[in-house]
């Protein structure tokens, strides 16, 4: 899907709530780099809304976000 659309973010959605991961066109690479470091990618999303494909998906699973290894471990129970 990512490369029959113009669109260069495409953000999964379960049941209207956007979810992980999201996937960024190579054309934003530099706004990635160099978006604030408090905000990363989400800077990237929120000055780009009028870009995005929102992907639905039966997958309960994109909500899911796992950034560190506590998380994992709040997640699954176990560490990573």
């Amino acid at each position: 899907k990512f490369k029959e659309t113009n669109n260069p973010i495409i953000i999964p959605v379960f049941n209207k709530r956007r979810g992980h991961p999201t996937l960024f066109s190579g054309l934003l690479f530099n706004e990635l780099l160099n978006a604030p470091h408090d905000q990363g990618a989400r800077y990237v999303v929120y000055s780009n809304e009028e870009k995005i494909l929102e992907l639905e998906t039966s997958e309960s699973g994109i909500l899911i976000s796992i950034d560190t290894p506590d998380d994992y471990k709040s997640h699954f129970g176990v560490n990573p």
